[in-house]
């Protein structure tokens, strides 16, 4: 049976994420040596090459892995014709426009996973510290994986209960501060997105897109809240932020815009 999935990439993302799909759906792992000869799917995930080395800078990732991305993300297009690709090589949002702008594709089918990866290690976070369980937990990140995450205390919940009601101003922070997109959140933010737009069941999801005049930001990739289907991304939610929300959100885009500088530099 031909793979829905196809994670390209090797190191411990990409394990893990294969490992997370292998119940109940048909997927793949190849190299990044191995993109010419990709069988069609549906979605394809760019993991990272192989592991970095420990305490690597978001911009020694990003002249590591742009080379690499960019090769996979022509080839997925011509080998699986309307794929939507899901990126989870570091730094994320960088790495997804670099794979949005070699594809050519619509922005609707290039995905980054660091926000949906960050939303889950902090809905890990709060179930632990309430001890509860994970599943109950609905987190909301914004921003990029490699700033400080703009965590939502007020649109998160515990069973339904707003987590302003359970947690502490000041232990909230603690916890924001901890949910970063490490290599196993960035495999489960990954599997989270492929498994929303394979299902077609219109999830609501916090993920990394390519934004055009949402949030006051244009022309970056960053965490908000979309919904996503079968075509990929079918709409992206706008709240009404506070200001320090939206100057967090700000700072985020200046630091795309930056890495957007230094992927034209390169080309």
């Amino acid at each position: 049976m031909a793979p829905r999935v196809i994670v390209v990439g090797a190191g411990r993302t990409a394990e893990v994420l294969t490992q997370a799909l292998a119940g109940g759906w048909e997927s793949a792992r190849i190299g990044y040596g191995e993109v010419g000869t990709m069988p069609s799917c549906g979605v394809v995930v760019l993991a990272e090459e192989g592991d970095a080395s420990e305490g690597a800078s978001p911009e020694q990732l990003l002249r590591r892995n742009r080379a690499g991305v960019r090769t996979a993300a022509e080839a997925a297009v011509r080998r699986a014709p309307g794929c939507i690709l899901v990126v989870a090589a570091r730094p994320v949002e960088a790495m997804a426009l670099a794979a949005l702008r070699a594809s050519g594709s619509r922005r609707q089918r290039v995905l980054g996973a660091a926000a949906a990866a960050q939303s889950l290690r902090l809905a890990e976070l709060v179930a632990g510290a309430l001890d509860a369980a994970a599943e109950d937990v609905r987190a909301v990140v914004l921003g990029g994986c490699a700033q400080a995450p703009v965590a939502l205390a007020r649109f998160c919940s515990v069973g339904g209960v707003p987590a302003t009601e359970l947690i502490a101003p000041d232990a909230w922070a603690r916890l924001a501060a901890q949910a970063d997109a490490g290599p196993d959140a960035l495999a489960a933010g990954a599997a989270a997105l492929a498994r929303a737009i394979l299902s077609g069941r219109r999830r609501l999801l916090p993920c990394s897109v390519y934004l055009e005049g949402e949030y006051g930001v244009d022309g970056v990739f960053l965490g908000v809240p979309a919904i996503l289907g079968a075509s990929g991304l079918e709409r992206i939610l706008q709240l009404n932020l506070k200001i320090e929300e939206r100057a967090a959100l700000q700072k985020a885009a200046a630091t795309g815009r930056a890495w957007r500088v230094m992927l034209e530099e390169a080309e």
